[in-house]
């Protein structure tokens, strides 16, 4: 599994938690308790994308 989307992944779906008003600290223990698969299908289909957009970019570079 691709290191850079785990960590994308990962760093989105604690934002989120953060904007919703979870303290950084909480944010991260959720996150961290979380698969891969589940923090994926948490996020937002927005931000899917972009995070994907953001990984196909760098490939090509």
């Amino acid at each position: 599994m691709n290191k850079e989307l785990v960590a994308l992944t990962k760093r989105s779906l604690a934002q989120r938690l953060r904007a919703l008003g979870a303290s950084r600290s909480a944010a991260t223990k959720t996150v961290a308790k979380l698969t891969h698969a589940e923090r994926w299908a948490r996020l937002p289909l927005h931000v899917r994308a972009e995070i994907r957009l953001h990984c196909l970019l760098r490939k090509s570079s």
